[in-house]
């Protein structure tokens, strides 16, 4: 019997050689059409491989500064329930009125949520919780997309939710 996989098993510093290089996130791109053009943008990063110029820290443990926009691609479905309702809580009282969230969450159907390719340690949500989680927000954009693909480990079956919305 093998021991299912955990979100702490993964190689970040290799994802990130893999991918460096890559265009930016279209959910990046979609969310900065929704935030004011300035000439000058500030922006704070955080993660935990200090392979990229960031703020070298656990995500649960983060702060968010107070912000115009705040980005979280597939970033928090890696946090277990707890953790991740703790967060959401930091960042929805670090966003600006006005300001941009824009996230991806992983739906009930992603094939890290069950069976013999399961992820331990990590939060799947329904729509409705999606939802829940965005209310007293306007809601910009909530898509959801179902498809096979590459990962950063093997081919899966993604269920992902792509948010944007606003204070």
């Amino acid at each position: 019997m093998t021991s299912a996989a955990h979100t702490d098993d993964a190689d970040w510093g290799a994802y990130y050689r893999r991918t460096a290089g890559r265009r930016p996130r279209p959910l990046l791109l979609d969310a900065m059409a929704h935030v004011p053009a300035e000439d000058l943008w500030s922006v704070s990063a955080v993660d935990l491989d200090s392979g990229l110029t960031a703020a070298v820290e656990d995500l649960e443990a983060v702060e968010p500064p107070r912000a115009d926009l705040l980005l979280a691609c597939m970033s928090l479905p890696f946090l277990g329930p707890t953790e991740l309702a703790t967060l959401w809580e930091r960042i929805l009282a670090a966003l600006h009125p006005g300001g941009v969230l824009a996230v991806n969450l992983l739906g009930d159907r992603d094939s890290w949520a069950h069976g013999d390719t399961a992820v331990a340690g990590m939060t799947f949500h329904r729509r409705n919780e999606v939802e829940a989680m965005v209310s007293g927000l306007g809601i910009l954009q909530l898509e959801e997309h179902e498809f096979d693909g590459p990962s950063g480990r093997d081919p899966k079956h993604w269920h992902r939710y792509d948010v944007i919305a606003c204070r």
